[in-house]
């Protein structure tokens, strides 16, 4: 379910994802890099703004997951920002304190301009292929859900 979406604005090509602490990630090239309580994502910077949607249990799976693994999220606080901590949004979604599994997809790797970040899943399920259009795939929270 969405249950957040944010536009930020950047001075530089990075979005950070994760803690309420500042972020102490060694951001290289790559579409994303990651520590133990934040993601940083490499988006398109100035040209535009880029948008993070945040899921709780369920997400679609859209565009390449640049990171699926977990943070030490405190106080069931999430916290979107720029690198610089000039814009930010700030949301407790999160069931537990402590580790939690994140997933994050993107549209471009690199130069993303739109960002999904899933909180509260347990796996990705297999989706059966009928005629018609492609469906996209779902990230539920209960493998039950996803039978």
């Amino acid at each position: 379910m969405l249950v957040g979406a944010v536009d930020i604005y950047t001075n530089h090509a990075l979005v950070v994802i994760g803690a309420t602490a500042f972020p102490e990630v060694e951001h290289d090239d790559s579409a994303a890099t990651a520590d133990d309580r934040h993601v940083v994502v490499r988006t398109r910077g100035p040209v535009s703004p880029t948008r993070v949607s945040i899921w709780s249990r369920d997400m679609p799976y859209l565009g390449a997951v640049v990171f699926d693994g977990e943070l030490d999220l405190m106080d069931h606080t999430l916290w979107v920002g720029d690198i610089e901590r000039l814009t930010s949004y700030t949301t407790e979604l999160v069931d537990s304190t402590g580790v939690q599994r994140v997933v994050v997809c993107v549209d471009h790797p690199g130069q993303a301009s739109r960002i999904h970040v899933g909180l509260n899943l347990d796996e990705v399920p297999a989706l059966v292929p009928v005629p018609g259009h492609p469906l996209p795939e779902v990230l539920p929270s209960d493998p039950a859900d996803g039978a």
